[in-house]
């Protein structure tokens, strides 16, 4: 049967991939952090490393390890073997979530109020978000919410809405298996949930609130909040504590005093459910805030120091003392035990913490679950000081480009889509520079996608055009569309990047490019 070797086979090329077009337009300097990244839940803890790998360890009731079955309760972490290219992770609950440099969102384990889609069941495999592309952030609520960010700013939300955590103003339906649209919000750059309540922040610094535990409360900006850089939520009986961490390095707070969440020394007015937002004292030059679902909170400092307050009772201070946090006493801010810098901090019923070497520290609560990753499954007495596990993430200062691609279907069952994309090197994050995209048909030959003229093959010699120009920082997801893409199985789809004066021959010269995903 003749496949792809006839021009009718390459115009089929040009349409199949024509929606790359639009999609490659958007800044990619949208909500995405460097690689690697550690998100801790109630019970368990996600690492992706920087070579785009996710590693698990603590508790697997639910499937959350993404172990395919093979896991159980871990103590030590372990690789989830069906996925790559990854670039953010969220560990929430029972529930666990992924971002891949295509833009593709994955969930798995716990499915309570539709989080892992439509198919209402629990899964301890990554299943990929149907009807997200070009997605760029992602966080989950302790409740039973999720959250995505796509490169144009707008923000989709899924899962429950007991207290209007879709953002509707409105507590109806109970919930939604598909993501929806959150109206009235743009430019967001990032979004964090805590139990009953939502934060998003926008490019210009403003955060906005939505959800309530008392009513369903529309999107509302929070007044007296400006110039944020960073934000954080948590929660105690469904009551939450908000942060702002401003481009100054104060943090501001506001939220309910109802179950006596003011423990980072917020103002608490008697009688009042809600205390406004003010600064908090003795909080100087955070860059980064990390809230868990009993009152933790966790802040780093320029300097790679955490301090913590809040919650403390299971050792989440990390200063090194057992001393608990009586209701509504005011505490911290108080300085985690370290021996080196950290680049990152991550704060759940437990707390982490990501080295400037790459090493992952783990302290706090450990119950019996392995949660700490150090390979003690029966230790239940809690950590009071950061401990180094096995596991090193990788040097943060020298990660590589990370490039995937995800096609939903086998090319032999019709119809299917196609994203692909790339984690820029943080060390070009300050360089502006060129991304280039190519297929590569079976026959060996080779077609360019350019941003005003779409694809064609390529000239040997001749520069090669680009798919975006612009700021190298972040991620660019490029979403190809959904097509049926028979007649191109085996097709190698290719993604690189170069600066200078000459991008397409330096990307060459260094070797800069991938495979992002072969048509199957």
């Amino acid at each position: 049967m003749e496949r792809v070797l006839t021009p009718l086979r390459s115009v089929a090329v040009a349409a199949a991939l024509a929606c790359a077009a639009a999609a490659s337009q958007a800044d990619p300097v949208v909500g995405i952090a460097s690689l690697p990244k550690l998100s801790v839940g109630e019970e368990h803890m996600l690492l992706a490393r920087t070579d785009g790998s996710v590693w698990s360890w603590g508790r697997d009731q639910w499937g959350q390890l993404g172990l395919a079955g093979q896991g159980g309760t871990s103590a030590t972490p372990r690789q989830v073997a069906s996925l790559a290219g990854v670039v953010s992770v969220v560990a929430r609950g029972s529930f666990s979530m992924a971002l891949k440099a295509d833009g593709t969102v994955w969930t798995w384990g716990d499915s309570s109020n539709g989080r892992t889609g439509p198919t209402g069941t629990s899964s301890n495999v990554p299943v990929q978000v149907k009807g997200l592309s070009g997605i760029v952030g992602i966080d989950a609520g302790w409740g039973n919410s999720a959250y995505a960010i796509d490169s144009s700013g707008k923000v989709y939300a899924w899962g429950r809405n007991t207290y209007g955590e879709l953002g509707t103003g409105s507590a109806t339906p109970a919930s939604v298996t598909v993501p929806q649209l959150v109206a009235g919000l743009s430019g967001i750059v990032d979004v964090r949930a805590a139990d009953t309540s939502v934060l998003a922040l926008n490019e210009s610094g403003q955060v906005f609130q939505w959800a309530s535990i008392d009513q369903p409360a529309a999107i509302a900006a929070v007044p007296g909040v400006a110039g944020a850089v960073a934000i954080g939520a948590d929660g105690v009986n469904n009551a939450n504590a908000h942060f702002a961490v401003l481009g100054s390095g104060a943090v501001m707070s506001w939220g309910d005093t109802n179950s006596s969440v003011t423990r980072c020394g917020q103002p608490k007015q008697s009688g009042v459910q809600v205390f406004p937002a003010a600064t908090l004292t003795g909080f100087s030059g955070i860059v980064a805030v990390s809230s868990g679902p009993d009152g933790e909170d966790v802040m780093l400092d320029g300097n790679g120091q955490a301090w913590t307050c809040g919650g403390g009772s299971g050792g989440q201070q990390g200063d090194g003392t057992a001393a608990g946090t009586n209701t509504g006493v005011k505490v911290g801010p108080l300085q985690v035990v370290q021996t080196s810098p950290f680049v990152s901090v991550a704060m759940g019923r437990s707390a982490g913490a990501i080295a400037t070497d790459g090493s992952v520290w783990t302290w706090g609560p450990t119950g019996g679950i392995g949660v700490q990753g150090d390979g003690n499954l029966g230790l239940s007495v809690p950590i009071l000081a950061p401990a180094k596990i096995s596991i090193n993430a990788g040097n943060p200062a020298t990660v590589p480009p990370v490039y995937a691609g995800t096609q939903s279907a086998e090319s032999a069952q019709g119809t299917s889509s196609v994203d692909v994309g790339v984690m820029f090197s943080p060390a070009h994050w300050t360089s502006s520079g060129k991304a280039f995209l190519a297929a590569q048909l079976p026959d060996g030959r080779l077609f360019i996608y350019s941003a005003a003229t779409g694809w064609a093959a390529y000239a040997p010699g001749a520069p090669i055009p680009a798919v975006y120009t612009g700021s190298l920082k972040g991620m660019l997801p490029l979403p190809i569309g959904t097509a049926d893409y028979r007649w191109l199985s085996g097709t190698h789809i290719l993604v690189g990047y170069g600066m200078g004066a000459t991008p397409d021959a330096e990307m060459l010269a260094a070797g800069r490019y991938a495979v992002a995903l072969t048509l199957r």
